[in-house]
């Protein structure tokens, strides 16, 4: 381990377990604990080598504000313990003990953007996510009821209901109108019956 000033080089540190040679600060009780530095980066280094005895271990360098790698960074606890996230003095974000990131202040922004009043987040299934409002909401019919027969209901959204034209009924739709019109032939095969009863009737008389 080695701590690198910015301001005096010789005051770097590397591996000594000796308290005289490390700056410490002290409990009440005045034993030492942890590293302090004023106006310095704590570089931790991970001396770990090859075979061929080249450095392949990975740095850490830590100031008052910035914490930056040269390897992957993991940031996590041990024995079921929650990982907190607070500014201010405030804690607003925890990971729990089963994987959920718990927003404790119910705020969320994408790129700075808090989104409009009633949008939502959509993916474009690329993982980039983006405020959409919500599709309009059309009123429907989700049964439809015929007096001693079988309901018709919808067993999803955008479900399809399908005319079937019965005995002596035609069915004319017209995509362009949304229309259809609805044909009884029996209404005229009878009319034709009756013409042909009332001329046989004619000439009987005649």
């Amino acid at each position: 381990m080695a701590i690198d000033t910015t301001h005096d080089a010789a005051q770097r540190i590397a591996g000594s377990t000796d308290y005289n040679d490390h700056i410490f600060s002290l409990d009440s009780n005045g034993d030492p604990y942890g590293y302090q530095v004023s106006n310095a980066i704590v570089h931790i280094d991970d001396t770990t080598t090859d075979s061929n005895g080249d450095e392949i271990g990975y740095n850490l360098y830590l100031d008052a504000q910035t914490m930056i790698t040269d390897g992957s960074l993991v940031i996590g606890t041990i024995a079921s313990k929650e990982l907190y996230f607070a500014t201010d003095g405030t804690i607003h974000a925890k990971f729990t003990t089963d994987g959920y990131l718990d927003l404790l202040t119910a705020k969320l922004k994408l790129n700075g953007n808090t989104g409009a009043a009633n949008q939502v987040i959509k993916s474009d299934g690329y993982g980039n996510l983006s405020w959409t409002d919500l599709p309009t909401q059309q009123q429907a019919f989700g049964n439809i009821i015929v007096s001693g027969d079988d309901t018709i209901q919808a067993d999803q959204t955008g479900d399809t209901l399908t005319f079937v034209a019965g005995t002596g009924i035609t069915l004319d739709t017209n995509g362009s109108t949304d229309t259809m019109v609805v044909v009884l032939l029996m209404h005229l095969k009878l009319l034709l019956l009756v013409v042909t009863i009332l001329l046989q009737i004619v000439q009987q008389i005649q």
